[in-house]
């Protein structure tokens, strides 16, 4: 039989047979099958894969991925042998893969691909477990060989602790687990140095306290180098009720295992809403480890900007050094559980029946308790006979321990005011987590503002890239960055004045705040919607890029302005881009209006000066097209889309996208280069004696140290080499290791030399020279430092301070050590010898 598409033929024949079980057991087993497209994109995590390739498929299903991976291979039409080894516990799963299997070889063979397979019915935790296994992470050994490349869809379901599976992360993870992990963390053991694997999984294992330990250990063996996720939690695998956000993670086998070798690196972070562009192409973006990881108070959490506005979330709440666990605040969910409870709960509450208050998680409103709610067909009421299920009327904070997909925001938090409520006592549901003071009562302003921060629009978003899950923990809660004290209070007693609770209205007094304490850039806007997009913006950055925009103006500010000036919301066609006449405050509307961003007033100046200008010289924009003798400080002066520009956007995604951007540059021209064209003709030319010319980066301390090579060695160090040379760009510009050899100076100090070095070598004589513009004399320090550097040298070492003129000596004449020289280069024919019997010559 001929198979026109072997992945899809696969997915199909493993969707007819578990459509024909329960969901139940669906669930129960973890069994979903992974959708051609998302296969085929996993696949390419991959890379090229070589002849002699060892692939691993833990839970093969109904041969989904490992068909994907043939599938590229046919396409590459490249002559090779591999060797595919797979796990199913399901026998017809088994069946089913083992015939895809057998077809998808013969197609192969037909393009020179020999595979060779074999599909193992059991458990593959408990088969490639090591023997002796105190800790899966700390083991040596594995039953199996190591593989080249791993790829798997794995179950996903809880594990018993009694379970033989989980005793094998005994003291990895805390409490019960989900397979999955151990699919991962045994998937790391089993793969080759340099080997890559990729797996689609939960986005709940990316943060959380369960998973830290699995994390920070998986760490020590991989490399993450991307991670997709998908913004739909069912969007992906329809049909199957996967209630969770997914993500598909690849990571790299180190050599060597290894710890706290981070934050240095990148990885690539996209992002989609469901699987449909898959195959034609998404955005990454490269994260840098520094946003990725975060080790707050010893919980790892890999977190998942999907674009510069998250980043500059990140690096803004990053800064707040406060929880509130520093502050005194403990975090615990509510006590009455309803089905434990049921003879003590009623409809509503009645001083005579010796009821008190119950609240439930849908009396939390955003800013505002709800009680009691109407047409609520819940029971609003608890007696007051078993105190361990109430608590103290006092203040309170309530956040929802749960959310909606549906819900704006993920953190949905409300005061509760104790002295609004005439009883001595309140029950929250369980499905509450209530927030309080340690020791004492939280003051009203104090409750006001925490709540007030925890449902912020910056905050909500800090929460959504750190975590998946729709549900709010308490753990998470704890370690939330969190505000000055202070700030809190601030923003509950300006909430208190203005008695206006409306979203917009609180937000202005949270950012006004945060800004006015420093908390915040002036160039940080003031966002509304959190929930995670990626799209319009960073295509926009995509086509800033390709026209040659300078990374100045890549940036999300200059995306939006673009997105603005094109007329274009996150929905709207590329193709619909339009051209109208704006002004920046009507661009700053555009913003707010299509984005949901919203910028100080005084961010006008910011992007006129550091977007606008930019994008007219690189003739994106035409100025006053309407006049252009209009003044530059009138109200009237707007910005347009030139026609080559808004060419090249309608043309963006489309097959003409390449070939406008080269008739846009043929027209315009790149900014970026004519910008790298004027750094280069500012650069300070600097000629040595072999005639070589360098171009150093422009700046007073590399003009003085020009000045020493071309004033001060003719005239003080006639004949002598220049063998140094630092240049505050490139750092080390010029070294000589063939004389610093022959001198015994070790060429691995070179960090702490000098700025200039010069070596007469007739009368062996080394010149060690700072060039002083803000900082740096030949100090007493520093000379002890110059002496221990180079005390292996034995020729003769004069230490020589130099200027650019005299004030800057008078600055810092009381610093200079004695028995050394200075050098002006105002006045190059003179120097100034500090004490001592022996003018301009080694000690």
């Amino acid at each position: 039989m001929e198979i026109l598409d072997i992945v899809a033929n696969s997915y199909e024949l493993g969707k007819r047979i578990l459509e024909k079980r329960e969901t139940r057991s669906l669930r129960e087993y973890g069994q979903f099958l992974t959708p051609p497209s998302v296969a085929r994109y996993m696949a390419k995590q991959l890379g090229q894969i070589q002849d002699g390739a060892f692939l691993l498929e833990p839970a093969i299903g109904s041969g989904v991925l490992a068909c994907a991976v043939i599938e590229r291979l046919i396409a590459g039409k490249h002559p090779l042998e591999i060797s595919i080894t797979a796990y199913e516990t399901d026998k017809e799963l088994c069946d089913v893969s083992r015939e895809v299997l057998r077809a998808a070889s013969k197609e192969a063979e037909k393009n020179g691909i020999k595979i060779t397979w074999q599909v193992c019915q059991e458990d593959f935790v408990l088969a490639c477990l090591p023997d002796e296994q105190p800790s899966l992470f700390e083991s040596k050994e594995s039953k199996q060989s190591a593989f080249t490349h791993i790829l798997s869809n794995p179950p996903y379901f809880k594990l018993n602790v009694e379970d033989k599976r989980v005793k094998a992360v005994y003291g990895k993870l805390n409490g019960h687990t989900n397979i999955y992990t151990l699919f991962m963390a045994l998937s790391a053991k089993l793969l080759s140095p340099q080997g890559k694997a990729c797996f689609i999984v939960p986005r709940s294992f990316c943060s959380g306290v369960y998973f830290s330990e699995f994390r920070r250990d998986l760490l020590k063996d991989v490399t993450p180098f991307s991670l997709h996720v998908f913004q739909s939690r069912n969007d992906v695998f329809k049909g199957d009720e996967v209630l969770q956000e997914n993500v598909v993670f690849a990571f790299e086998k180190l050599s060597l295992s290894q710890e706290n070798r981070y934050w240095a690196g990148h990885i690539n972070i996209s992002s989609s809403k469901d699987d449909k562009n898959l195959e034609n192409g998404i955005i990454s973006r490269q994260v840098s480890y520094k946003h990725f990881l975060n080790d707050h108070d010893g919980l790892l959490l890999f977190r998942v900007p999907t674009g510069m506005l998250d980043e500059q979330i990140l690096d803004a709440v990053d800064k707040w050094d406060g929880s509130l666990e520093k502050y005194g605040f403990q975090v615990s969910t509510g006590r009455v559980v309803p089905f434990r409870v049921k003879g003590s709960l009623k409809e509503q509450v009645n001083v005579d029946n010796g009821t008190v208050p119950l609240l439930w998680m849908q009396n939390v409103k955003s800013y505002q308790i709800d009680y009691p709610l109407d047409g609520f067909d819940k029971p609003q009421a608890i007696l007051a006979n078993d105190p361990s299920l109430l608590v103290p009327n006092a203040n309170y904070v309530l956040l929802r321990r749960f959310s909606a997909k549906e819900d704006k925001r993920r953190l949905i938090s409300a005061p509760f005011i104790g002295e609004r409520f005439e009883f001595d006592q309140i029950g929250f549901e369980n499905h509450l987590n209530v927030i309080f003071k340690k020791k004492g009562t939280l003051s009203t302003s104090e409750t006001i503002g925490l709540s007030a921060i925890l449902n912020s629009a910056i905050v909500d978003r800090y929460f959504r890239i750190v975590n998946g899950n729709t549900q709010v923990n308490a753990a998470e809660l704890r370690i939330l960055p969190m505000p000055p004290s202070e700030v809190i209070r601030n923003i509950g007693e300006k909430l208190q004045k203005a008695n206006d609770y409306d979203s917009k209205q609180v937000d202005n007094i949270i950012f006004s705040t945060l800004w006015e304490s420093n908390l915040l850039t002036e160039e940080f806007p003031m966002i509304q919607e959190t929930r995670i997009t990626m799209g319009k913006i960073e295509q926009a950055q995509e086509i800033l890029e390709a026209i040659g925009l300078p990374s100045a103006q890549q940036n999300e500010i200059s995306a939006l302005t673009l997105l603005a000036l094109a007329h274009l919301s996150e929905k709207s066609a590329w193709k619909d881009a339009a051209n109208p006449m704006l002004r920046v405050h009507d661009i700053l509307i555009e913003i707010k209006q299509r984005y949901g961003r919203e910028y100080a007033e005084n961010s006008r100046e910011t992007i006129r000066r550091r977007v606008l200008h930019q994008f007219v010289q690189a003739g994106i924009v035409i100025q006053n097209s309407d006049d252009p003798t209009r003044p530059t400080n009138s109200g009237l002066n707007n910005y347009m889309l030139s026609d080559f520009a808004l060419a090249v956007i309608h043309a963006y995604g489309s097959s003409k996208w390449k070939a406008k951007v080269k008739d846009f540059a043929g027209q315009q021209g790149r900014l970026l280069d004519v910008y790298q064209k004027a750094r280069e003709q500012t650069k300070i030319p600097l000629q040595v004696a072999d005639g070589k010319v360098y171009k150093l980066s422009p700046g007073k301390h590399n003009k003085l140290e020009v000045a020493i090579v071309k004033e001060f060695g003719p005239r003080f160090a006639p004949g002598a080499k220049l063998i140094y040379f630092g240049d505050t760009a490139k750092k080390t510009l010029i070294l000589d290791e063939t004389v610093f050899t022959k001198l015994g100076i070790p060429v691995s100090g070179h960090g702490k030399f000098p700025d200039v070095i010069l070596y007469d070598s007739k009368k062996k004589w080394l010149f060690l020279i700072e060039a002083v513009t803000s900082h740096g004399p030949v100090s007493p320090k520093r000379h002890i430092e110059l002496e221990k550097l180079f005390e292996k040298c034995k020729v003769g070492k004069i230490y020589v301070t130099a200027f650019l003129d005299f004030s800057m000596y008078k600055k810092y004449a009381n610093d200079i050590a004695w028995e050394t020289e200075v050098w002006i280069a105002e006045m190059p024919s003179h120097m100034i010898h500090l004490n001592g019997d022996k003018f301009l010559g080694p000690r």
